[in-house]
């Protein structure tokens, strides 16, 4: 499910497309990466998921303790290395994702319940304003499709470390390791696609005044 919903990327793409922008030639290798990605991730589902058993509180904790931390990082720092609002697209989709592992663990039953209950909310209003923010300052892929891919790709990863998910075996493995890996390099391809060109745009438009 959640590799079907990261896939509107490439509706994203359309839809920028079709309503007149232009999607430079970084942001169209960047979308073909991603659905090429979700793609092998949608070949792999016949194969399902075997579940473990729900951990202990202290992991999913961390994930979102250690998903808020990198949120700020990408908010602040990032902001001046990627493109404009990519960095709080970056920290959107982190806490999105980690609002995802919250509400995983409080429907599963990992104690303390309350907890997890009120991470889940603080993660998403968190996330809300962050991208709300981002819209602000950057383009569509480099904010909406960054935020997308990170929010719905992440929670795959949390399944297969902190909740015992099991890779399936043979080829069904081999393409959902490589669909996950080129959703992840998509999203980082688009959030740093035409960096450069930005840059050389501000100081044109620095030296015009």
């Amino acid at each position: 499910m959640q590799a079907t919903s990261a896939g509107g990327v490439g509706l994203l793409a359309l839809l920028v497309r079709f309503g007149g922008g232009h999607l430079t030639r970084p942001e169209r290798l960047a979308v073909a990466v991603s659905v090429a990605g979700l793609a092998l991730l949608g070949l792999s589902l016949p194969a399902g998921a075997s579940h473990g058993a729900l951990p202990g509180w202290m992991a999913p904790f961390g994930w979102v303790l250690a998903s808020a931390a990198v949120a700020a990082a990408a908010a602040v720092a990032a902001g001046r290395l990627l493109r404009p609002g990519s960095g709080l697209a970056v920290a959107a989709g982190l806490l999105y994702a980690a609002g995802d592992v919250a509400t995983k663990a409080a429907v599963g039953g990992t104690g303390p319940v309350p907890l997890f209950a009120t991470l889940i909310p603080v993660c998403h209003g968190l996330a809300f304003a962050c991208l709300q923010l981002s819209f602000q300052r950057g383009a569509a892929m480099a904010t909406a499709g960054v935020s997308a891919l990170l929010t719905n790709v992440l929670p795959v990863l949390a399944g297969l470390t902190i909740f015992a998910e099991h890779m399936p075996g043979g080829t069904a493995g081999v393409l959902r390791g490589l669909g996950f890996a080129g959703a992840v390099l998509g999203a980082a391809l688009l959030a740093a696609a035409s960096r450069p060109e930005a840059a050389r745009k501000t100081r044109q438009r620095n030296g015009d005044l």
